[in-house]
């Protein structure tokens, strides 16, 4: 698990972009966004889903929440 923490402005959200071009194997969910916040509020079955929906993998998925730190219930 990682934690990109840092000042406004300064690319943190830039940085996971960039990182979800280098794969196909990355779920990127932002909670500003009202159709994902659905999925964060719904739980961890909603999430999993959204998260594992129509790949067939052969490695474990990456997740990539943003703004997840304006959900009070997060943790």
């Amino acid at each position: 698990m990682l934690f990109l923490d840092g000042p406004r402005q300064v690319g943190k959200t830039t940085i996971g972009m960039n990182a979800a071009a280098l794969t196909d194997n990355l779920c990127y969910l932002n909670w500003d966004n009202q159709d994902h916040r659905r999925i964060f509020i719904a739980g961890p079955d909603a999430i999993s889903k959204t998260v594992l929906q129509n790949k067939i993998q052969n490695r474990l998925p990456i997740l990539m929440c943003d703004e997840l730190h304006k959900y009070s219930k997060w943790k």
